[in-house]
């Protein structure tokens, strides 16, 4: 019953965060300015809930999410249904699946890295990040919809701020991982 309450949470955390935005900024070439940038907390929400957790509830709730907006839940950016699987956000949406499973190996599997922060944290589950967003790219490339402008422009400011917040998630999880007993509980969370 505790894991249906957990896949419920992470569901519930990436539902949310699929349908929320947040403004940072980006350089536009083309107005030589800095312009307002909607991020989406979709990845960094997919990426803290698999460092959360000591079993894999993220991925369970991002195949759930992904099923339920191609069955046509409005839940993804512009809707939901079978049609949604032709748009070109849908291979960023599939990249939650091996975002998911390669964050949580590396986070709680992989003891020794070559990744590590300044403080000694394993950096390795950054690699679920680069996965995620080469499927999305992947996608762009194999139906012909992949612009290099575009990737430049668009693309790069996601990740690189993908990066930045997950290294932050990472440390932070990284020290509540070791001043956790696992004893006490099953779950960091």
């Amino acid at each position: 019953m505790l894991a249906i309450i957990k896949i419920a949470f992470c569901y519930t955390a990436i539902l949310i965060s699929g349908l929320s935005q947040l403004s940072l900024i980006k350089f536009c070439p083309e107005l030589n300015a800095f312009i307002s940038y909607e991020y989406s907390l979709l990845y960094l929400t997919a990426f803290a809930l698999s460092l959360c957790f000591k079993h894999n509830f993220p991925l369970i709730a991002a195949i759930m999410y992904l099923v339920s907006g191609v069955a046509g839940l409005p839940i993804f950016a512009f809707g939901g249904g079978w049609e949604y699987l032709l748009e070109p956000s849908f291979g960023f949406l599939f990249g939650l699946i091996p975002l998911t499973i390669s964050s949580f190996y590396h986070h709680n599997h992989v003891t020794e890295s070559r990744l590590k922060t300044i403080c000694g944290c394993n950096l390795s589950p950054i690699y679920g990040l680069l996965l995620g967003h080469g499927c999305g790219i992947g996608f762009l490339i194999i139906t012909g919809r992949f612009s290099l402008t575009e990737f430049l422009n668009l693309h790069i400011y996601q990740l690189l701020y993908d990066l930045i917040f997950a290294y932050t998630v990472i440390v932070i999880a990284s020290h509540l991982k070791q001043n956790s007993n696992p004893e006490e509980s099953s779950d960091l969370i």
